[in-house]
């Protein structure tokens, strides 16, 4: 992590992570409220969530606010991943691996993939009120609006595989 005028620590990206997941760690870093007010912070009023997941947003600006270099904000972004990945401003997740990390990989939003190492497929709804699962909450793991762990009972899930 750095230091700098816009903000008071900067993580270094993750090699394989996603762009919102680099903001809620950047607004968790230095005390942002919300993923959306860090946004408002950097682009103004007028940037959407889902520009920046397809990175249709001015990188000078974000480059000049987080010291990264142009390539290294193509890399979080799925701007020129096509259909192979879902363009969408909400989570998708292993339930199981949030518990282990920090941040979202970008692969979690692959079209038609599922977690290797736990064998579920990823999902971006509460399993227990079906509610989509939000960036603007306290705990990833914490459904917003049920306050349910999304992890509970995820065993139902598992796809065992036969040899």
């Amino acid at each position: 992590m750095i230091t700098n005028k816009k903000f008071l620590i900067l993580p270094f990206p993750k090699e394989d992570e996603f762009i919102l997941s680099y903001l809620l760690r950047l607004k968790k870093y230095n005390g942002y409220p919300s993923v959306i007010s860090l946004i408002k912070i950097i682009f103004g009023e007028n940037t959407k969530k889902i520009n920046i997941v397809k990175g249709d947003f001015n990188k000078n600006i974000f480059s000049n606010f987080t010291e990264l270099t142009y390539l290294e904000i193509d890399k979080l972004c799925l701007n020129k991943k096509n259909n192979e990945y879902y363009s969408v401003e909400y989570l998708i997740v292993c339930p199981l691996c949030l518990l282990e990390r920090d941040y979202i990989p970008i692969g979690w939003y692959k079209r038609n993939t599922m977690c290797s190492i736990h064998s579920i497929p990823y999902i971006s709804r509460c399993p227990h009120c079906d509610k989509l699962l939000k960036w603007e909450t306290k705990k990833l793991e914490i459904c917003f609006f049920c306050k349910t762990p999304i992890y509970l009972n995820i065993d139902k899930y598992i796809i065992n595989h036969k040899d």
